[in-house]
Order: structure tokens, then sequence, then C-alpha cells
């Protein structure tokens, strides 16, 4: 493939690439116009060129993205085949350098951590940002020994979950529980051991959000879901709204909003949709009445 870079003997744009030798060569004249092409150059012109050596690092990686591999191109420096003895000694030692990327058990620890982490960014569609805070957490939780005596799925389902809170997510504890099979309450014990050890402070869930998710769920009209988040933004003025569960606020005043318009959608569907009880949705009502709310 041609490069822009000019031949200085032909002065023509004719210069190839090869990427065995990592030598520019003009198709012309053979003269070697650069002894050594940057793996860049060489990979913009040459697709077979291995992709996962210009990867970007992550710390969702347990290398961080940063660790090196043998190549499988066998082949030396000059573009020739290896002799069979030296291509079973390179066979060896990749191997061995396969096995050794996981010989520390702090490796062993975030691969497996990140396995379920990448479960849950399927599962849930969650954003780099979200990803990203979480395996920055749960580093710290590592690094700071936070994980003796923890199954590694509820410390990292538990830094996941303040990762979403900081992304002003509206997963709830709830569905992190039911997907990852960790019980509700040992996640939430665990991301108060989080906050607490290693100074984080959670942000307050968004109930104007819930409200959102909840009416996408119920199939409901946007007039429907902007009188819902009229009257959410009221409550929240009054204060009404500060230490309650969002998604059962949410729930009454989509109930409310409901009740009032065109659809009709019993509080038991509202409940599912926002995966509380019929109970909670029936309390908030009341104590909205009862404090003139609505």
């Amino acid at each position: 493939m041609q490069s822009t870079i000019s031949c200085s003997k032909c002065q023509l744009d004719h210069l190839v690439a090869d990427p065995d030798s990592g030598e520019m060569v003009c198709s012309i004249c053979g003269l070697v116009a650069q002894e050594k092409a940057s793996d860049i150059i060489i990979k913009f012109y040459d697709k077979r060129v291995d992709t996962n050596r210009v990867d970007a690092s992550s710390l969702s990686s347990f290398d961080m993205g940063l660790s090196t591999i043998i190549g499988k191109t066998d082949k030396d420096a000059k573009g020739q085949r290896l002799q069979p003895s030296v291509h079973y000694t390179i066979q060896r030692l990749r191997t061995w350098d396969h096995r050794i990327q996981l010989y520390d058990s702090k490796d062993r620890n975030l691969k497996q951590a990140f396995l379920v982490l990448d479960t849950l960014k399927g599962k849930f569609n969650l954003s780099d940002m979200a990803i990203e805070k979480a395996a920055y957490i749960y580093r710290k939780a590592v690094t700071k020994k936070l994980i003796g005596g923890r199954s590694i799925e509820a410390v990292l389902v538990s830094s996941a979950y303040i990762a979403m809170r900081e992304t002003s997510s509206s997963i709830t504890l709830k569905e992190l529980s039911k997907v990852s099979n960790v019980r509700l309450t040992t996640i939430a014990r665990t991301v108060r051991l989080l906050s607490l050890e290693l100074g984080i402070l959670i942000p307050v869930a968004d109930p104007t959000r819930c409200v959102t998710k909840i009416g996408n769920i119920l199939g409901l009209s946007e007039k429907s879901k902007r009188r819902a988040i009229r009257l959410m933004d009221r409550i929240r003025e009054n204060g009404y709204s500060n230490g309650k569960s969002p998604m059962g606020i949410a729930a009454t005043v989509i109930y409310i909003v409901c009740s009032k318009g065109d659809e009709q959608i019993s509080q038991k569907e509202i409940a599912k949709a926002a995966n509380v009880t019929d109970v909670t949705v029936r309390n908030r009502l009341n104590d909205l009445k009862a404090k003139n709310l609505i």
C-alpha cells in the first residue's frame, strides 16, 4: 500500500510499508526510506498487524491493557520462517508467557472480578464511565485489603452500584441483587463498608430519573411523564422525598397522574414496574394527602 511520504531519490509518493521488517521502501527505485516504521503507520497500511498492541489502557482490564504478549507470527526480523528448533522454543515461551500473566493472586482476583463487571455491563447496558469508575473503586478496595473474608462478586457489585449512583443511574439495589444473585442485604452492607473505608460520598438518587424509568416501562405518554415530573419537582421542593425510597415516591407520583388522567393503570402494575410493593405506594399516597402535596 502506498504512503503520502515522498521518496528522497525519485521524489514520488510510492513508499510501501513492510509490516515484517518495519521498513518503508520505495516501490519504484527500491530505496529504504525509513528503517523502522512506527506501529501506527504499519497498522494504517496493513490490517494484518496485531491491533492488541495499540489498545487503549483501561482500568476494567486486570492488567489495565498494559501487558505485552509474544506475537503469533513465526518469522524472524528478516521476514524468514523460523527453524523448527527455534519454533519449538518460541512456542514454549508463548506458553509460559501466558501462564505468568495470572501468576499473581491479585491478578487472578481482578480477572475474576472484571468478568462479573463485564456481565453487568451487558445486562444493564452501562456506560464506559460507569465501568471505569466501578473498576477504580474495586481496585482501591483490593489495595485497602477490604476483600478478605468477603466474596469477590459482592464487593464488585457494590463497587458497580456506587459507580452507577455517581453517574446518575436509576438502577436499584434490588435489580443488581436479582441479576448478580448476591443477597440484597450483603450488597447494602458492603456498599456502606466501601463508602466508610474509602471515603466515598454516595450521591442521593434522583427521583425524577426514576419517574422516567417507570414511565418507559409502563409505556406512558410523554404528556403523562411530564406531568409526573412536574409533580415530583413540587414534592422535592417541599423536602418530602428526603430519606425515602426514590422508586417508591416515583411510583406513587405516576399513580396519581394516571388516576387523574386518561391512562388508567392499577397500583399493582405500577408497583411491579417500580419493583416495590403495593403497600409502599399506598403509604406514600396517604402521606402526600396528609401533607396536602397533591
